[in-house]
């Protein structure tokens, strides 16, 4: 909006292919950065680590996932199909909200050193 504008802010998209970061002070274009993770990178994590297909994982993702361990819930689970096995594995939310913060916490991560280098974590408008 017009206030985060003026006083500034730092917008994060993380979209399926990337992740994309655009910092304003003053109303002007301080910093802009695209981080090649984004979503995918999440699906593929899930995916190797539960040894599931794409398919599932983005369905687990979308369906069950979380990137807040606290807020998961560690009883809820669901059958989760591995590929090269008939048996599927039961997989608690709290489970699959690990594996996607981890990957989130190491793209975040990356985007926090870059914006603390450029001065830009304290902006008035914060993150969007």
């Amino acid at each position: 909006n017009e206030g985060e504008r003026e006083f500034g802010a730092t917008v994060i998209d993380m979209g399926g292919g990337q992740t994309t970061v655009a910092s304003m002070r003053a109303q002007e274009l301080q910093y802009t950065n695209i981080y090649p993770e984004g979503g995918d990178y999440v699906t593929k994590d899930i995916s190797k680590v539960l040894k599931t297909s794409m398919q599932i994982a983005e369905a687990l993702k979308f369906n069950f996932g979380n990137a807040n361990v606290k807020e998961a819930s560690a009883t809820d689970s669901v059958q989760v199909e591995v590929v090269g096995s008939d048996e599927p594995i039961k997989v608690t939310e709290k489970y699959l909200a690990e594996i996607i913060s981890a990957r989130i916490k190491h793209v975040l991560e990356r985007v926090k050193q870059d914006l603390e280098r450029g001065r830009l974590l304290e902006l008035p408008g914060g993150i969007v």
